[in-house]
């Protein structure tokens, strides 16, 4: 039980501390490319978008596994956390590219979901712009229900 609990907060440490090198420069965030401020109504707004554009079972369990050996925690623990996106594809962020994706306890996948859908709304209704929205939330997702209280 005493290595599960070191385990768990030695990956607490590691994956959610985001190094210099793991972040794209300006303009070069993890984003669908597909995806654009002219054209974002008939993408992200229509029914089914991240359905359509999820990347195939064996890539996510691919990617997940390498994030729970990168962060050093042992295979069982893996359960205990999401692979999460980091620019949601409801924001138009990129399905399969692995830096937009990141492993998150379930507790914190829940809350941010909360604020990826008001951001959703906020975009598709005209409120925020497509890049405001993907870049408020890739630099810090809890700061970013900021542009959520503008209703």
């Amino acid at each position: 039980m005493i290595w599960r609990a070191a385990s768990l907060v030695v990956f607490l440490c590691v994956a959610f501390v985001v190094r210099a090198e793991d972040v794209p420069p300006p303009g070069d965030l993890p984003i669908d490319p597909s995806v654009t401020q002219d054209n974002y109504r008939s993408t992200l707004c229509g029914t089914g978008w991240a359905k359509a554009v999820g990347p195939m079972w064996p890539v996510i369990v691919r990617i997940k596994r390498e994030k729970v050996h990168t962060a050093g925690l042992f295979d069982p623990n893996k359960g205990r956390f999401k692979l999460d996106y980091l620019i949601p594809l409801a924001l138009g962020g990129a399905a399969a590219d692995p830096r937009n994706l990141a492993l998150a306890p379930w507790a914190e996948v829940k809350e941010k979901e909360v604020i990826e859908a008001c951001l959703s709304v906020a975009v598709c209704t005209g409120r925020v712009t497509l890049r405001e929205a993907q870049q408020a939330i890739w630099k810090d997702w809890r700061a970013a229900s900021a542009l959520c209280r503008i209703f």
